[in-house]
């Protein structure tokens, strides 16, 4: 089983040792949440959901969530919710010239993407040598994943990218292994891994198999590659609220704004922009732009140049942080400006795949699509004319697909090599 959460929802797909889909469902959150007590429940719910004989005969189990950060505090290295803030309060951390978190749950202090630095700082606070080990920096996902666990050991590679892991080297690179609170990371391992299996506590709450193992997940794009069948010459672009350009390499590198992630045994390099969809919802429905994009002659220039991004700066194809978005001026007709905007973000992918393609040895052939905007073929049309590509939509591939198929993977592997980490100490959870 593979299961794919965020602020906005959660999805399970269940797949057979076929790797055949029997079951997806999904449950969308009335509002959006960055509460993590929600996440769980909403989790219990949507397994719960399956029939007895279904959820008694799941053998495997990966997750994950977009991206964020936690900091907890915690002195006995479980995944628990309690109510002891005796170091991390919002006085510590206004002290720390931090601002104020997201939210506060409990001992779990949630931070979005961009807090990042916040969370360093505050770590780097003198307060915080007197409580180092008491500390624990996690992504969200890794969170969920020790929630399964009942321990917060561990954590998958891809996930932990920005903090200073390593994945060729496998270690903290040296600015991170420099830091004073270097303890309050977890133990990295590699996506697909084995880690444990699930705590008694959290078998029967689910009404999962004691034996159920916990598959290291991976990050939502990585899943999405994994659940969407290509091969070596294609690239594959992720068109969520930032455009998401992937093409698999042979080594791995580390320059001008593109990251590499190990995905199995091959290399996939990936160019983020900050640029995507979340421009397009901020402007209209998904009604009106589904309206809207049938108005369009994807085969005719809009002649309007827009680079839509939602706030200042951009990271990639172009690394200027204090670009400001240009998204005017607006004509009158709202099918034009929805075709000039679709033309900007097909320009930018456009320059994006030149500049991956000096990093790749073969010549790419096809650009298939993933992600909310694989839905608009309008747009399809379009980019496959600015790109002078052949471009294919896989609207139907989702993370949560390529997490169950990890976990297959996972269990089957455990067969053949009797592989295992060992198993965590439970405490009362």
């Amino acid at each position: 089983m593979g299961i794919g959460s965020d602020n906005n929802g959660v999805s399970a797909v269940l797949t057979s040792k076929s790797k055949k889909i029997l079951a997806h469902t999904y449950y969308c959150y009335p509002f959006k949440t960055e509460d993590p007590l929600k996440w769980c429940n909403n989790i219990i719910a949507l397994i719960n959901d399956l029939p007895k004989i279904v959820r008694k005969n799941i053998v495997a189990i990966s997750i994950n969530h977009t991206q964020g950060s936690f900091l907890e505090y915690s002195d006995n290295q479980e995944a628990l919710l309690t109510n002891d803030l005796s170091f991390v309060n919002r006085d510590d951390l206004m002290q720390s010239q931090v601002r104020q978190p997201l939210l506060l749950t409990d001992n779990i202090i949630t931070f979005s993407e961009g807090d990042l630095t916040q969370i360093l700082r505050f770590l780097n606070n003198q307060n915080y040598h007197d409580c180092s080990e008491q500390y624990l920096l996690r992504r969200k996902a890794d969170w969920l994943m020790s929630w399964l666990l009942g321990n917060l050991r561990w954590a998958e590679e891809s996930n932990n990218l920005d903090w200073g892991w390593n994945i060729k080297e496998e270690d903290w690179i040296g600015w991170t292994s420099a830091k004073s609170w270097i303890s309050s990371l977890p133990n990295i391992v590699s996506s697909g891994t084995i880690v444990g299996p699930i705590s008694t506590k959290r078998a029967l709450m689910l009404g999962l198999p004691h034996g159920c193992l916990v598959i290291a997940g991976t990050s939502n794009d990585n899943a999405g590659i994994i659940a969407t069948p290509s091969n070596q010459t294609d690239g594959i672009t992720i068109l969520n609220n930032r455009l998401s350009l992937n093409c698999f390499i042979e080594t791995p590198f580390y320059s001008n704004g593109v990251v590499s992630y190990r995905l199995g045994h091959s290399w996939v390099g990936r160019g983020v922009s900050r640029a995507g969809t979340s421009i397009l919802k901020y402007l209209f429905s998904y009604e009106i732009i589904n309206d809207l994009s049938r108005q369009i002659n994807p085969n005719i220039p809009s002649g309007l140049h827009y680079y839509p991004l939602v706030s200042q700066g951009e990271v990639f194809p172009i690394s200027k942080r204090e670009m400001a978005p240009i998204i005017e001026p607006r004509p009158i007709s709202d099918s034009l400006y929805l075709h000039g905007l679709l033309e900007g973000l097909a320009n930018i992918e456009d320059i994006a795949w030149k500049k991956m393609q000096k990093i790749r040895l073969s010549k790419m052939k096809r650009v298939i699509t993933m992600g909310h905007g694989a839905n608009n073929s309008s747009w399809r049309l379009l980019r496959q004319r600015i790109l002078n590509s052949k471009v294919s939509n896989r609207s139907s591939s989702v993370p949560a697909t390529g997490l169950a198929l990890l976990a297959l993977n996972g269990f089957y592997r455990t067969l053949k090599s009797n592989q295992m980490i060992e198993k965590p100490l439970e405490k009362s959870l």
